[in-house]
């Protein structure tokens, strides 16, 4: 990840991504709005003249796949959005353990600032031939700004050629990063608060 999409990631609290990676990111909804036109358009053959006739059974299509393309799109933008965890600690502390952590687990450091920390995982699991499979890996992206710490694991998508389904990997990772951050239960000296 380039240092200009590190930055603006840390100020939207949101993953910046480059064009193509947006694309490979929301390729389901995208390809569930091209059926919706491809129905609104009898496959493209009424372009010019689209008429809408609501008892039609290819607008009812058309107005599913829409619906489907609408929901697929608002599930995949939330998944950019940073978990945020309110903190004290010092920025380069936390992505040390957070270092730590991914020595333990065997994940590779892809890029690493001082207030920035992304990371690769690797699954077993066999690389897409199909259509669906399942995680070849993820992307975990730590970054730290003032009393906060943000961080979010998304399918890392180069990995796998088709759609990823999930297993829970992400929510695993987060966990991990979590629990290892997260101060002694008994010190009570620091307000933790994750905003999702």
């Amino acid at each position: 990840m380039e240092s200009n999409l590190i930055k603006e990631s840390i100020e939207k609290e949101r993953i910046q991504l480059k064009f193509y990676e947006y694309l490979i990111h929301y390729r389901l909804s995208i390809l569930l709005f091209l059926v919706a036109i491809f129905s609104f358009t009898n496959g493209l053959q009424n372009i010019s003249t689209i008429i809408l006739k609501l008892n039609n059974i290819q607008t009812k299509i058309g107005f599913f796949f829409t619906i489907l393309s609408v929901i697929s799109f608002v599930y995949q933008r939330s998944r950019l959005k940073l978990l945020s965890v309110e903190t004290n600690e010092d920025g380069l502390l936390l992505i040390e353990k957070v270092n730590e952590l991914a020595k333990q687990k065997n994940w590779s450091v892809e890029s690493q600032t001082k207030d920035a920390l992304i990371i690769k995982t690797n699954r077993s699991y066999p690389t897409s031939r199909l259509f669906i499979s399942e995680s070849g890996g993820e992307n975990v992206y730590v970054f730290y700004k003032p009393n906060k710490i943000l961080i979010r694991s998304v399918f890392d998508f180069e990995k796998s050629n088709g759609f990823v389904v999930s297993k829970g990997e992400n929510n695993e990772n987060e966990k991990f990063i979590f629990t290892k951050i997260k101060p002694a239960a008994n010190s009570g000296l620091q307000k933790w608060r994750i905003m999702w």
